[in-house]
């Protein structure tokens, strides 16, 4: 096998990766690797419709890409009743039905029935509903975080971001401006990492406050 056919072979793998992607961006700039790969494998062998489609291919995942870059600049949080989360026929108990055994796999101590003073918020992202917020005072005063889910489509760290950055100073708070979070798998740990969170001396306790975001 020469140099062109592992070109060729690899781009197959990358485009074939791509699609196996839950996360709507991930996709894209996968198949955006793949697809300039094997643009590249038509331009050497000269096999123009490959090389025309592929490069085609290309401009239709930069131009998705800079589609999806611009919904930073359109998120907001909705918050809805707690109640409702025992109505299989509204958002939150639709939203709980479905991604459920997916936010078990990074929460599995999740309130399968949220407590009567929880706050819960819906994370919406050009007004679809991409995560889920679920917070109570504790008698600390602190905020407890029962719920940070992303569904999988949506799983770039763009929706934490928006949420603590923005979201959340933006929402009147009692108590502390403290928000605390467990992480039961490495996974939610590294994500709490990732977005500022500072590991409590209890174990497999993280902290966020409010004051750091005007700091």
């Amino acid at each position: 096998m020469n140099g062109i056919e592992v070109l060729g072979t690899g781009a197959s793998v990358v485009v074939a990766v791509s699609l196996m992607m839950k996360s709507i961006v991930w996709l894209r700039w996968v198949n955006l690797v793949g697809s300039a790969l094997f643009a590249t494998y038509g331009f050497l062998i000269q096999a123009w419709p490959v090389f025309g489609l592929n490069a085609f291919i290309v401009l239709i995942n930069v131009v998705y890409l800079i589609q999806l870059s611009s919904t930073r600049h359109a998120f907001s949080l909705l918050e809805v009743p707690v109640a409702d989360a025992a109505d299989p026929k509204s958002l939150l108990g639709r939203f709980l039905e479905a991604h459920g055994p997916d936010l078990a796999r990074f929460q599995p101590d999740f309130p399968r029935r949220l407590p009567p003073d929880a706050r819960v918020f819906f994370v919406l992202r050009q007004v679809l509903p991409v995560s889920l917020f679920v917070c109570r005072t504790d008698a600390d005063g602190n905020q407890e975080i029962l719920v940070d889910y992303a569904v999988p489509a949506w799983r770039d760290y763009q929706n934490a971001l928006f949420v603590y950055s923005n979201g959340l100073a933006s929402t009147r708070w009692e108590g502390t401006g403290k928000f605390l979070a467990k992480a039961p798998v490495p996974a939610h740990a590294r994500y709490l990492k990732r977005i500022g969170f500072h590991p409590e001396a209890e174990p497999g306790v993280w902290s966020w406050s409010l004051s750091s975001q005007t700091n």
